[in-house]
């Protein structure tokens, strides 16, 4: 089971998990008649590498811009980069995961920025963003 997962005596799987990966895991359920009766099953779940922040700040052209991501979970270092949409034009994504630059034209921008770790398998994460840049 993911470190810093749960199980309750009710089946609620809950908590905080602490590692990115891919985690197969039985379990168990044996009822009170008697003679007992017993059931297994077996799960996969996936933890995604945590990504902050959450949201960007809006951005006004001709001024500088920077901001870096964070990554919870997994194995540094990690490789970043733009999966979908398109940054404001003037900003750039470093494979370290700082967004910066100097934004040319103003609009409103979405797009999806991608993470993934050193490990093999590499563990990965997304987040959607919109970032406004003013005149």
């Amino acid at each position: 089971m993911p470190r810093g997962l749960s199980l309750s005596t009710r089946g609620v799987l809950s908590g905080t998990p602490t590692k990115a990966g891919i985690y197969l895991f039985s379990i168990t359920v044996t009822d009170s008649s008697n003679p007992a009766q017993t059931a297994t099953a077996t799960y996969t779940v996936t933890i995604r590498l945590g990504i902050s922040p959450s949201t960007l700040p809006a951005a006004t052209v001709n001024a500088a811009y920077t901001k870096t991501l964070s990554v919870a979970g997994g194995t540094a270092p990690y490789m970043w980069a733009l999966k979908t949409g398109q940054l404001p034009p003037g900003l750039s994504l470093s494979t370290g995961g700082v967004v910066s630059g100097t934004p040319t034209k103003a609009g409103t921008y979405t797009f999806t920025l991608a993470v993934a770790d050193s490990s093999s398998p590499a563990n990965t994460g997304s987040a959607s963003y919109t970032v406004k840049v003013a005149k």
